[in-house]
């Protein structure tokens, strides 16, 4: 099957069951089949053909994800760009994908008007809502048949073009295919254990890696909940729809189990969230399960790979003794189902198991990148024998469970001891003032770099740079804590939330590299 298959295969089954919620309207399967086959030919009637790119600069909504459905219905390619970019960043992502569409929403009208001056590849422009496009969504939807126009789309066609978060440089567009990115809604819909009676919210940001983890409600027939983010806002949303399945990242966690009155919400419908986008700081994880019950589950994976590679299931932390309990917390688990996964030294070989080796997490599967856009140096660089190289290091314990120790990039190296800054952030998450926490090497002159971190402090906390570095002190070795802590009001972040730490650094390394 391809993805366009999913939305046919909904519509005969549960016809007259919800499908798709959003800002209090509510949609049924054969609804949503309709108005996307609506889109489909209306953009066909624009001269849009199969394989040309169609580009998204919106906030969610139901329009975004029919967009999706129209495009893997159609084998238009798509492009969703990141609308927390700048024009001028977002000039370039649409100048490298040549886009011939682009659909806006009302919050970028101005970013638009840029990228209509600068990028005269896109023929049209479609406004979602409250816009001054030539196009407006509705009406095309309304103007246009409901036939379904059957494409010949294959499964080795290109879905999306998913640009990565630039953690490590400029962005790269990931192309993942139909077949890759049915795969992984499948596997991840087995991982995740989901059911066509659960009611699945997309907490996300739906321009972030828009592959098969979009479709894993879908393909179970699911009814959809979509929402713009906001604490209290959402946690209304989750009692009143009844959410029981959801992913999410660090931050919004975070903001959602710190709501001062969040007991008064009821959430005992939530089974599962997926911790996914960044590395769950072990506290955190432990304080959401005091909040929302033993409902996590971890995982690890790429833009490049679909959003699969490991898991770590709740059976996983919670069944075993006390000390490995809390020892897994800090893991990313196993292999998902289908997918091989390999930790290898410097020379390619497979590091031992509960020897405290690092090595290089490798990635293969169905659901890999076919590469990146107009960038085949890259694509060799990353992909190798048919295996992704993630750049993330790790160690595995005597049972074979996967750790993250930290990026290649991140791993800090001070008078030739490699520290792991991730170790030092989750010792500060240990802190009751920490919210969020960032550790970088810097310029040293004695021991060539040393360790800093960032530090967010949570609403009315206070706690001084010497009582932190002593809080490390009493946990870590020595040379593992922090030299020097800086406080800071906002971490900057990349378009998934993750911390940006290259950001940080680059702050700290300027100096340094002017000096030769």
């Amino acid at each position: 099957m391809v993805l366009g298959e999913i939305l046919r295969r909904n519509a005969r089954l549960y016809p007259k069951k919800t499908s798709l919620v959003f800002d209090g309207r509510s949609f049924t399967w054969q609804e949503t089949l309709s108005r996307v086959n609506a889109l489909v030919n209306a953009l066909l009637g624009l001269g849009v053909k199969k394989g040309e790119r169609i580009a998204i600069l919106s906030d969610n909504s139901h329009r975004y994800l029919e967009i999706y459905l129209a495009a893997a219905q159609a084998g238009f390619i798509l492009v969703p760009l990141n609308s927390m970019l700048t024009a001028a960043e977002l000039k370039g992502l649409v100048l490298n994908a040549e886009p011939v569409v682009l659909f806006c929403g009302k919050n970028y009208l101005k970013k638009k008007d840029v990228l209509k001056e600068k990028c005269p590849g896109i023929m049209h422009f479609i406004g979602l809502e409250d816009h001054d496009c030539k196009y407006d969504y509705e009406h095309l939807i309304k103007n246009s048949s409901s036939r379904d126009m059957q494409s010949d789309v294959s499964p080795d066609d290109i879905f999306s073009i998913s640009y990565t978060s630039g953690t490590t440089g400029n962005p790269k567009g990931a192309c993942l295919s139909q077949g890759a990115c049915f795969m992984a809604a499948l596997i991840l819909s087995l991982e995740w254990r989901v059911t066509p009676t659960d009611n699945y919210l997309f907490l996300g940001r739906l321009f972030f890696a828009a592959g098969g983890s979009k479709f894993i409600p879908f393909l179970r027939g699911c009814k959809v909940v979509v929402t713009n983010f906001e604490p209290a806002g959402t946690l209304e949303l989750i009692e009143r729809e009844k959410v029981s399945i959801c992913s999410t990242g660090p931050t919004i966690i975070n903001l959602l189990i710190t709501q001062p009155d969040i007991t008064r919400y009821r959430l005992d419908s939530i089974r599962s969230i997926g911790f996914t986008s960044a590395p769950m700081p072990v506290a955190l994880w432990q304080k959401a399960n005091q909040v929302l019950g033993d409902v996590g589950v971890s995982t690890y994976g790429l833009t490049e790979t679909n959003a699969t590679g490991l898991i770590l299931q709740p059976e996983d932390v919670y069944t075993v003794g006390p000390e490995a309990r809390q020892k897994r917390f800090g893991s990313v688990g196993k292999a998902m189902t289908y997918m091989d996964i390999r930790v290898i030294d410097a020379e390619g070989r497979d590091i031992n198991w509960g020897k405290d080796e690092i090595g290089e997490i490798i990635i293969k599967g169905e659901t890999l990148s076919k590469g990146y856009w107009k960038n085949p140096s890259e694509t060799a660089k990353t992909i190798k024998d048919g295996w992704f190289y993630t750049g993330d290091l790790a160690t595995m314990d005597e049972e074979g469970f996967i750790y993250i120790v930290d990026r290649k990039k991140d791993i800090i190296i001070s008078g030739g001891i490699n520290i792991s800054s991730r170790e030092v952030e989750e010792t500060l998450y240990q802190h009751e003032a920490v919210s969020q926490a960032a550790v970088i090497g810097v310029p040293d002159q004695k021991w060539g770099e040393t360790v800093k971190a960032v530090v967010e402090l949570k609403n009315g906390s206070r706690v001084t740079e010497k009582e932190l570095i002593d809080f490390c002190r009493s946990r870590l070795a020595s040379y593992k804590k922090p030299t020097s802590i800086d406080f800071a009001h906002d971490l900057p972040r990349t378009s998934s939330g993750k911390i940006n730490k290259r950001e940080l650094r680059d702050k700290y390394w300027q100096g340094a590299r002017q000096k030769g």
